[in-house]
């Protein structure tokens, strides 16, 4: 939250939105004195994010999302309808809905077990039942170690469509949770030791090569077809579905040049990710990592250089390199995911750098049929 918003934020909480707020927006009031000294630390929570100033001023999940989105808590109205499945109760507590976009606020809880904890990522796995296309974000209020709960403020746009008014339903399919990080140098790894003249390749030379894998008829292969055919290019360079079946000369985009060995690996980090190539392609440096069936655990890292004098180089770009597969019945997704990540150094300056790196994976998935359907006033 910049300045700017957090002047907005303060000037629309005045004496009649108080008195608003505790009629209308939560059956448990909300205390002036609590709203007043919790404006007092906006500042706070705009450097802290909006975990720590929980932990910080010990505030409730509530009022957390009352001080981190002030005029759209505001606009909620309550809800208090929930559901099960799989042993996980996810409860649609409060929205608001108007024109082409939903605020909808949410909380998941594990009934049986402790399969949510403080880093739980609802995997975009949300949507409204609508007749529309739609995009969504989401933002994590926090999570009740007491109760177990995690909430979230879910926003869903149907472009230029108008949410149909009256029942509007809300689902949701899986979550991720257990995550694991870790971050530091990675000094087994002697970055002069990269290939000079390594084996590369580029989207053209893969897409033929690809498409010359797939036998004709195939129900992957139709799949293609379906997308090039009916789907928009843009949205089909988003989701990956031209891998595998377009002709190498329909792709008339910017190409880069990458490394293709995909052999053993000479370096596996704390997640797993598996080093399995180092090399330069026209004097840039290029690291190959696999990370395995990204679906299911979201496994992914961030590798930068530091020079010999302590300044950090990122990577110019991040090459996602797929092959798919079935990951579940009737759905093909990318069944294993390489990243090759190029720098803008030459062999000439590789001497005395040091590669450092930041992962994650998130150790539980967990599936169910959440759905909740509710009527705003």
């Amino acid at each position: 939250m910049n300045g700017d918003k957090i002047m907005e934020a303060i000037g629309i909480i005045d004496e009649e939105l108080i008195a608003e707020a505790d009629k209308k927006i939560y059956k448990r009031r909300i205390s002036k004195k609590v709203i007043l000294s919790l404006i007092a630390a906006l500042i706070a929570f705009s450097a802290l994010g909006i975990t720590s100033f929980a932990k910080a001023y010990n505030a409730s999940l509530d009022e957390v999302l009352y001080y981190a989105f002030p005029s759209v808590a505001q606009s909620l109205k309550p809800v208090n309808l929930s559901c099960e499945d799989n042993g996980i109760k996810m409860e649609v507590i409060s929205a608001d809905i108007k024109d082409n976009e939903a605020h909808i606020y949410v909380s998941m809880q594990d009934i049986t077990g402790n399969r949510i904890d403080k880093s739980i990522d609802l995997y975009d796995s949300y949507s409204l039942k609508i007749p529309y296309d739609q995009h969504g974000t989401c933002s994590k209020i926090g999570y009740d170690e007491e109760t177990g709960k995690a909430a979230f403020l879910v926003n869903i746009n149907s472009r230029d469509n108008s949410i149909p008014k009256g029942k509007v339903t809300l689902s949701m399919n899986c979550f991720l949770s257990g995550k694991f990080e870790h971050e530091g140098f990675i000094d087994e790894i002697d970055l002069s030791k990269a290939e000079l003249f390594p084996e590369y390749e580029t989207d053209v030379t893969r897409y033929k090569r690809l498409k010359d894998k797939y036998e004709s008829g195939s129900l992957q292969n139709n799949i293609y077809r379906f997308a090039y055919e009916r789907i928009p290019r843009v949205i089909q360079n988003m989701l990956n579905l031209n891998d595998g079946y377009f002709e190498y000369e329909y792709y008339d985009e910017e190409t880069e040049n990458y490394l293709s060995k995909i052999g053993d690996s000479f370096y596996t980090s704390e997640t797993g990710a598996e080093f399995v190539a180092m090399g330069f392609i026209d004097d840039k440096l290029h690291i190959k990592v696999f990370y395995g069936n990204r679906h299911y655990n979201d496994h992914i890292g961030f590798l930068s250089v530091f020079d010999k004098n302590g300044n950090e180089i990122h990577s110019t770009n991040m090459k996602y390199i797929y092959n798919f597969g079935e990951v579940e019945p009737n759905l093909f997704a990318p069944d294993e995911t390489w990243v090759d990540y190029c720098f803008d150094i030459s062999p000439e300056e590789i001497e005395g750098c040091r590669l450092y790196g930041s992962f994650w994976i998130y150790e539980n998935y967990t599936e169910g049929d959440w759905e909740v359907t509710f009527r705003i006033p």
